[in-house]
């Protein structure tokens, strides 16, 4: 976990991610730490190919600077189908739970394509 941390850290450091943006994902760091601790067990599938989706996130912000995520579905599904997960974006809830039927029915494509109140482009695909 510490190697993630510092990679988190030389983010921000680099001005790649927002001193907050970091904060958040410390934050979801520690909880996998804690998820572990608590011994409950989580399986990652990346070896079938039907079922590996990658959920695809870029964004471009107000300085130019450009952030390129891709992360398997089943990685993300895990930290957001949890009870307290949620996210918005300019005040709009996001329906994480419409995201994820739409993947279990085999869509690929755009879930997200929207520029911010504070100039931030953002879209979230499923490749």
């Amino acid at each position: 976990m510490e190697k993630e941390r510092l990679e988190i850290l030389s983010l921000v450091k680099e001005g790649k991610i927002t001193p907050e943006e970091g904060v958040q994902l410390l934050s979801a760091l520690e909880q996998t730490s804690n998820i572990n601790e608590n011994n409950e067990n989580f399986v990652f599938n990346f070896d079938d190919e039907e079922h590996a989706k990658l959920l695809k996130i870029y964004i471009k912000k107000t300085n130019g600077k450009e952030i390129h995520w891709s992360l398997p579905i089943s990685f993300v599904r895990f930290f957001l189908d949890r009870d307290k997960a949620h996210f918005a974006i300019d005040g709009e809830k996001i329906n994480l739970k419409q995201w994820w039927e739409k993947c279990d029915n085999g869509y690929k494509g755009i879930l997200l394509d929207k520029n911010t109140s504070s100039g931030k482009e953002i879209k979230i695909e499923i490749v």
